[in-house]
C-alpha cells in the first residue's frame, strides 16, 4: 500500500509539473495558448471554422521554425533574382501549407488513438514533407513544363518533378542528420 501511495503522490507530482525541465512551459505552448494573450490574433483563432480546431493545437515553435526556414529560403531565392514579395509569398506560403497539413495529420492521427508523442512526430514529419512539396511546387517551372510536353503532360512533368526533389530534399536532410549525429557522438566519445 505504501508503494501505491508513493507512486500516487508522484503521479500527482509530475501533473502538477514538478519534474518538468525549464522551458518545457515554453516548448508546449499553442497557438491557442498565444491567442488568450494577444486579443487580435485570439479573434482570427476563435473564429476558425469548426472543421479546423487542430490547427490551434500547434505548437508555437513550430510556427517560428516554419518562419525562420521561410526567411532563410526567401533570403535564398532572392539572391537568385526573385523578387523579396515573389519570394517570400512562394516561402512563408509553403511554410503555411506545412504547418496546417502537418497540424491536420497530427490531429487526424491523435483522433484515431495513436499516442500524443505518436501523433506530434507525425505531425511534425507531415509539416515538413508536405511543406517541402508545396515549396518545390511553388519553384517548380510549370511554363516550361508545359510549352516541353502539353498541358496535361507538363502538369504531370511538374508534379514529377516535385515529388523527385522533395525525396532527394527529405534524403540529404536524413544524411546531414546522420553525419551530424556521427560527428557529435565521436566527438563526444572518441
Amino acid at each position: 500500500m505504501s508503494d501505491l501511495k508513493e507512486l500516487e503522490t508522484k503521479l500527482t507530482e509530475a501533473e502538477a509539473g514538478k519534474y518538468e525541465l525549464p522551458l518545457t512551459k515554453a516548448l508546449n505552448t499553442h497557438l491557442a495558448d498565444i491567442a488568450k494573450e494577444i486579443p487580435q490574433l485570439g479573434m482570427a483563432v476563435n473564429a476558425l471554422p469548426e472543421g479546423l480546431d487542430f490547427l490551434k493545437d500547434i505548437p508555437v515553435i513550430d510556427i517560428a521554425a516554419s518562419g525562420v526556414a521561410a526567411e532563410l529560403q526567401s533570403r535564398d531565392d532572392i539572391d537568385k533574382g526573385w523578387s523579396a514579395d515573389h519570394a517570400r509569398a512562394a516561402d512563408y506560403g509553403a511554410a503555411g501549407i506545412g504547418l496546417v497539413g502537418g497540424g491536420a495529420a497530427g490531429a487526424g492521427f491523435a483522433a484515431i488513438g495513436v499516442a500524443p508523442v505518436g501523433a506530434a512526430l507525425i505531425g511534425g514529419a507531415a509539416v515538413v514533407g508536405i511543406g517541402d512539396l508545396a515549396y518545390q511546387g511553388f519553384h517548380e517551372h510549370w511554363a516550361e513544363d508545359i510549352h516541353q510536353d502539353g498541358v496535361a503532360g507538363g502538369v504531370l512533368t511538374g508534379i514529377e518533378h516535385m515529388g523527385e526533389n522533395t525525396g532527394t530534399d527529405i534524403k540529404d536532410m536524413f544524411v546531414g542528420v546522420g553525419h551530424a549525429g556521427i560527428t557529435l557522438w565521436h566527438s563526444m566519445f572518441g
